[in-house]
């Protein structure tokens, strides 16, 4: 016979949206799902990559690589922020969080060049 620890007021099932938080934090939500990207299943993360790759190949299409540095660096410092902050709202570790994701691809992406040829291959890998 199992038991299940209960579940502290106030406090989201594991896996659970808490909606009061949701309405209260929409700038947060939105971020961190990759603008809603994060609630496409299945595989989030991929689909949550996809409007990370078009905003790379964007900034990589002004020609400025020191901006896409400059970018690149802020997208890190603000998904280690934003993906904290989901936790409350989506619960540790959630698949809808993919705002990492977005980091991760700008990093990938510094250094080469905004060509399809170079950019899908490295999206697949």
């Amino acid at each position: 016979m199992t038991t299940q620890a209960p579940i502290a007021k106030g406090q989201p099932p594991p896996g659970m949206a808490n909606l009061d938080h949701w309405s209260s934090r929409p700038v947060i939500a939105l971020l961190a799902t990759g603008l809603g990207s994060g609630f496409i299943r299945p595989y989030s993360g991929t689909w949550g990559s996809i409007p990370a790759v078009l905003l790379a190949w964007g900034m990589q299409r002004l020609g400025n690589d020191w901006l896409f540095v400059a970018t690149t660096i802020a997208m890190m410092a603000v998904s280690v922020w934003v993906a904290s902050q989901a936790e409350g709202l989506f619960g540790h570790d959630s698949g809808r969080i993919v705002i990492d994701e977005f980091a991760g691809v700008f990093i990938c992406y510094l250094g080469l060049p905004a060509d399809a040829w170079v950019m899908i291959p490295v999206f697949v890998l």
